[in-house]
């Protein structure tokens, strides 16, 4: 699942409109996403004080005298501002006077910096929520140049909530046509982008994304984000998007979104069987990103256990699961029995492989329980026609008995089969080191 295509479901989740079907897809990506997980936590910070905000929020107080009462910003991030800023800007900009409000003198640029402060989040609130910001705003620019600006600003947003994807496309197109420059342009063409993306026409929203990044003004969390957005636009494993990739991977201040490129990279080498830059990739994305990521850290130890074998077993696997080349999982299972691939082999192996496994009459099970598979392997073990593949299959039974149903006396049981019956000596003997093991620690 893509993250734009979960981003722009969040709204619909934090307010509970979201199919339990979808929920359950969504929330499994959220889990193994860190760049998802963040966007979420802050636009769930955002509508918290958007739920909080009311006229008496921005209303200007009374006073006594004829001094001017200032009301001070609070200290919180500006993607937070929203209403609550809006509030305290009207304070500060307008002055009672026989009852009336008048706007004091104050420049535009501030105007304008703290109106696109406000955009960030804009299509994520409800339409009750966003009618309360465009009163704000119409205070705010009141006598003005900018209320031209905020008018088609108004009718632009009017037109999200009750047009279809190409209107909206084409409002906001306008929209920029006629205000290039400036704030209030930036989180259009950045709604823009997104909505581009959406409606699948990626090379129109590349060109977008680039127009962002040229802003030399972005943090480097903004640019991180539109740098990874951009890499969406192109296809998956395109020369472009690794380039991209590649220049996110490099700078820190990029925060997830460089050890999310990183991970990215790390995928793409391994793929490729390039396991020793897949390996000081992985390593590095574990350090940046603190996660507790078990399916990289097997990875890890895949490449770990295998450095001494020139990674030929792995390479063999790789090549099964990406290229649908079976023809080494025998390999993987007849000659390194003791990999930490081995099973993962067996079971590729069976799924996918032409065999004449005739008294096998069920196929490989859904539920991966211990006692199922144990079930499992005892029909596959008895089959004469692969002798060796049935006797790798006692040997994962006995495992299975041994280190997940703690069936000590029937695992030694098949381990000494193995021992007196398999031709394979590397089975013989890492049946006999199991052998050796369990009858040491029962003494003990």
């Amino acid at each position: 699942m893509e993250c734009l295509a979960v981003q722009q479901e969040m709204a619909s989740y934090l307010y509970h409109e979201m199919p339990n079907e979808q929920k359950i897809v969504w929330e499994n990506h959220i889990e193994s996403c860190e760049v998802c997980a963040q966007e979420l936590v802050e636009l769930q910070q955002v509508l918290n004080i958007v739920s909080q905000s009311s006229e008496k929020s921005w209303q200007v107080k009374s006073t006594k005298s004829s001094r001017v009462i200032f009301m001070r910003l609070l200290p919180i991030a500006a993607v937070l501002l929203f209403s609550f800023v809006l509030g305290f800007v009207l304070g500060k900009l307008y002055l009672p006077k026989s009852n009336n409000l008048v706007v004091k003198k104050t420049n535009i640029n501030e105007i304008l910096m703290i109106l696109a402060q406000n955009q960030k989040y804009r299509d994520s609130l409800s339409q009750g929520q966003l009618k309360l910001i465009q009163t704000m705003e119409k205070k705010l620019v009141q006598s003005t140049k900018l209320q031209q600006q905020i008018d088609d600003l108004h009718i632009l947003e009017e037109i999200f909530y009750t047009s279809s994807k190409n209107k909206i496309i084409s409002a906001q197109q306008s929209f920029l046509k006629k205000y290039s420059e400036g704030f209030l342009a930036a989180p259009i063409r950045i709604s823009l982008a997104k909505n581009l993306y959406r409606n699948k026409q990626y090379d129109k929203a590349q060109k977008v994304y680039n127009e962002i990044l040229a802003d030399t003004f972005l943090d480097p969390s903004e640019r991180g984000k539109y740098m990874w957005n951009l890499a969406q636009c192109h296809e998956m494993g395109s020369t472009s998007y690794f380039r991209i990739l590649k220049e996110l991977e490099k700078e820190d201040s990029y925060g997830s979104y460089s050890w999310q490129a990183c991970k990215g990279l790390a995928d793409h080498d391994f793929k490729q069987l390039q396991f020793l830059a897949a390996y000081e990739r992985y390593k590095k994305y574990l350090q940046k990103s603190m996660l507790n990521d078990e399916k990289i850290k097997l990875r890890i130890n895949w490449m770990q256990h295998h450095e001494r074998d020139n990674y030929y077993p792995l390479t063999l696997y790789v090549r099964a699961k990406e290229q649908q080349e079976y023809y080494g999982l025998k390999t993987i299972i007849t000659q390194y029995p003791d990999s930490p691939l081995a099973s993962r082999a067996f079971k590729l192996y069976l799924k996918n492989q032409e065999m004449p496994l005739q008294k096998i009459r069920k196929p490989f099970p859904k539920n991966h329980n211990a006692t199922t598979l144990a079930s499992y392997l005892e029909e596959v073990s008895q089959n004469t026609e692969q002798e060796e593949i049935s006797k790798f299959a006692k040997y994962w039974q006995a495992k299975i008995y041994e280190q997940q149903l703690r069936d000590f006396p029937r695992a030694l049981e098949i381990y000494k089969k193995i021992m007196e019956k398999s031709n394979n000596y590397r089975l013989q003997e890492i049946a006999y080191e199991r052998v050796n093991y369990i009858l040491n620690t029962e003494r003990k």
